[in-house]
């Protein structure tokens, strides 16, 4: 009995032990010159017991290299909660990491909105000066002959389409069709898309094109709502090509060459679908919009580079940019790549020098269009710096929007509404 006793009052105590919570408050968590970053939490116990410990705050860049370490000390009666001031020296654009410990244990636990739920970090993400991010491009002397080469070799393809009306999908509104055209490599790009119905003959519609993420399937179109020609492309093996996937895990594809990788290919699929919506009778080849999310928006920001037919895009948490620093802040898609690479026997710099061909910070000075880019700032996928590193490159009108407590999602209430403005605001 004695024994159980003190077994009893050991596991009471260790309940009774404080237990230190902290949340980052503020409305941005990013900061523009001249503010300098201020970090302001409010610590508390989270069983509401008295609190007396040492509040540690740790910063490093988003690499992982240490920028300073802050600490202060609270003592709280029971109940009680105090707000705590950090100002962390932080002069030099970037994205960091926040870290907070009490005891030498870790404290933050940083709930974002992620597709399909919430997601976790043990730390937040914060920026400053975003905009003067400079990440320079790392192309290949020939990465001008080598896309030339790729678009006249596209151009030679002829289309040969095969369209079927899905009359259980259409509308009085819009009629719905799936189509199925030529790319190289004898492959097959899928057009999924909604047209306007009109008894003028002579109308002609603007286009909404959308470009999907990595693995994602296409999903119903709306056939009662804008007066656009909307449209999704399945590139090769990918949405609709799926069932006929013959490149296993498209990010390793052909990662021996650029005129093997997998993206070559998927680029300029891309245009191949616009390529077709081009063709129907309806389309204003004027107002050609693209738009996508993760790799559909590295997709978009690809297109608008080499097709200077686009009128505006809109991407958001975009795929595909800044390879030799993205590889340092994420796991994925590094360890997949990373895994192929060693199994091909080659270097880091050769790697590196066959990524750099897709890479969308060496093709965003191409843009001549307008660009509206979203960013999760907790995004655990395509972290805001890569992000940045493309779109700082843009020479053209260009806007963004930073989703606080997004990771790598966007909050569509927002979005959708305001990239319909964007597109609205560049129609010709």
């Amino acid at each position: 009995m004695k024994k159980f006793l003190t077994l009893s009052l050991g596991l009471l105590s260790l309940a009774l032990q404080a237990q230190p919570k902290v949340t980052l408050e503020g409305d941005d968590w990013v900061w523009y010159a001249p503010e300098t970053p201020e970090l302001t939490f409010t610590v508390k116990d989270s069983l509401l017991n008295p609190l007396n410990t040492n509040i540690t705050v740790r910063i490093t860049t988003d690499t992982g290299l240490p920028v300073c370490v802050i600490s202060q000390s609270v003592n709280l009666a029971k109940g009680d909660s105090a707000h705590l001031c950090f100002n962390p020296c932080i002069a030099t654009p970037g994205f960091y990491h926040v870290f907070v410990e009490a005891g030498g244990q870790n404290i933050v636990d940083n709930a974002y909105e992620q597709w399909g739920g919430q997601g976790h970090k043990s730390f937040y993400t914060i920026g400053y000066e975003p905009e003067n991010i400079v990440s320079l491009p790392d192309a290949q002397p020939d990465f001008q002959a080598f896309w030339d080469k790729a678009l006249a070799e596209l151009a030679a393809v002829p289309l040969q389409p095969q369209v079927k009306e899905l009359k259980e999908k259409s509308s009085p509104r819009k009629k719905v069709y799936s189509a199925k055209v030529l790319s190289i490599d004898n492959d097959t790009v899928q057009v999924f898309y909604t047209v306007p119905v009109t008894r003028n003959k002579n109308a002609r519609f603007p286009m909404h094109v959308l470009f999907l993420g990595y693995s994602s399937d296409i999903w119903d179109l709306d056939v009662e709502g804008q007066e656009y020609i909307e449209a999704i492309v399945s590139v090769r093996g990918q949405g609709q090509n799926k069932p006929n996937n013959r490149y296993g895990d498209w990010i390793q594809y052909g990662l021996e060459s650029p005129d093997t990788y997998y993206y070559r290919g998927a680029y300029l699929d891309c245009i191949r679908g616009i390529d077709y919506l081009c063709t129907l009778p309806q389309a204003d080849t004027r107002n050609i919009f693209v738009e996508g999310g993760s790799q559909g928006g590295a997709c978009s920001m690809a297109v608008a580079a080499l097709d200077h037919r686009i009128t505006a895009a809109a991407v958001y948490i975009t795929f595909m940019s800044d390879f030799p620093d993205y590889f340092q802040i994420v796991r994925w898609p590094a360890e997949p790549i990373e895994t192929k690479q060693h199994a091909l026997g080659m270097s880091n710099a050769e790697m590196l020098r066959v990524m750099s061909y897709f890479d969308i910070k060496n093709l965003a000075r191409w843009i001549e269009c307008p660009v509206y880019m979203a960013i999760g700032l907790q995004d655990p996928t395509c972290p805001p710096h890569t992000n940045f590193s493309g779109y700082n490159l843009v020479r053209t009108p260009k806007q963004y929007r930073i989703f606080r407590d997004y990771g790598h999602h966007v909050n569509y209430d927002i979005w959708n509404p305001t990239m319909w403005e964007w597109f609205a605001r560049w129609r010709k």
